[in-house]
C-alpha cells in the first residue's frame, strides 16, 4: 500500500512524522480543503506533498470518486493546531469547501461514502468496534477515544471546516454516520432450524402431554418421561388455548414411545 507524502517527500517542508509523541486514540477529526470540489483529491495531495511550504497534511484526502491515502495510521500529521490532536488523532479530508458540501447533492454522498469506507477499515483493524466507534462527540474527547468532529470544533478560534457551522451540519453527521452504518449492519442471524425444535406440550383439551419434535408428536403417558425430557431442558408448554390445539394438529403422530425404560 502506497502513501502519498512518503512517496513524494516534501522537499520544502517535512509534513509528516513516522512516531506519534501521543497514543493513537481512535478519534478523527474531519476537514475540508477549502479548494472547489471540481478539482479532486490527487492534485490537494501533490500540491501538499511537493509545493507546499508550511505545515499542514492529512492521512487521506477524499473526493466522489477516490480516497487518496497520505500517510500510515501511526505516523504524526500536522492537520490541527490545537494541542494534543496531531499525536492522538487521525486527519481526514474532503476536497472541497465547506460550502460546497450537500447532503442531498451526489458528490457529497460519493465523497462521505469514501470517507465511510475509509473509516470502517481504520477502526477494524486498529481494534475498535466501528458501529460503536461512530459517533461525533465532544473534539476534545477524540484524543481520548474512538469518535468523529470537525477541524472548526477543535480549532475554533480560526477554523470553520468541514462542516462546523454549515446550516445543514446535522444533515450531513447523519449522513455520514448512516453510510457507516451501512457497512457495518451486522448479518442477519442464521434462521432456526424448526424440524429439531423440542418441546412438550399439554393438550388443553384432555390433559395429555405430547412431546414434539419439529412436525411430529409422541404421546407421553408416564410422569417420569415428563420429569427425564424436563431434565434434559424440554420445555413443557401448558399455555396457549387454541393455539396448542392447532399446533398439535398440524403434528404427525408417532404414537406412544418409551423412554428411559432400558
Amino acid at each position: 500500500m502506497g502513501y502519498y507524502l512518503l512517496d513524494n517527500p516534501n522537499p520544502y517542508a517535512m509534513q509528516y512524522s513516522s512516531y506519534r509523541n501521543g497514543t493513537l486514540s481512535g478519534g478523527v477529526l474531519l476537514h475540508t480543503t477549502e479548494s472547489p470540489k471540481g478539482n479532486g483529491a490527487l492534485p490537494i495531495a501533490r500540491w501538499i506533498a511537493t509545493q507546499r511550504r508550511d505545515y499542514g497534511s492529512y492521512h487521506a484526502i477524499f473526493d466522489d470518486t477516490q480516497t487518496i491515502l497520505m500517510a500510515p495510521d501511526g505516523y504524526t500529521v500536522w492537520h490541527c493546531a490545537a494541542s494534543g490532536f496531531n499525536s492522538t488523532t487521525m486527519g481526514i479530508s474532503f476536497a472541497c469547501r465547506s460550502v460546497d458540501l450537500d447532503p442531498a447533492d451526489g458528490w457529497t454522498q460519493r465523497a462521505f461514502a469514501q470517507a465511510a469506507r475509509w473509516l470502517v477499515d481504520f477502526w477494524t483493524r486498529n481494534g475498535w468496534d466501528p458501529a460503536a466507534s461512530a459517533a461525533f462527540i465532544p473534539a476534545g474527547e477524540t484524543r481520548a477515544r474512538p469518535g468523529l468532529t470537525t477541524h472548526g470544533d477543535a480549532q475554533p478560534w480560526d477554523r470553520s471546516d468541514a462542516f462546523t457551522r454549515h446550516p445543514q451540519r446535522a444533515e450531513l453527521e447523519r449522513l455520514l454516520l448512516s453510510q457507516i452504518a451501512a457497512i457495518v449492519k451486522p448479518e442477519p442471524p442464521e434462521p432456526e432450524d424448526d424440524e429439531m425444535k423440542s418441546a412438550m406440550i399439554r393438550d388443553p383439551r384432555n390433559g395429555r402431554i405430547f412431546h414434539c419434535v419439529g412436525n411430529t408428536r409422541y404421546r407421553l403417558e408416564d410422569p417420569e418421561e415428563v420429569q427425564l425430557l424436563q431434565f434434559f431442558g424440554v420445555p413443557l408448554i401448558t399455555e396457549g388455548g387454541d393455539g396448542l390445539v392447532t399446533w398439535l394438529r398440524t403434528m404427525k403422530d408417532l404414537g406412544r414411545p418409551r423412554i428411559g425404560k432400558g
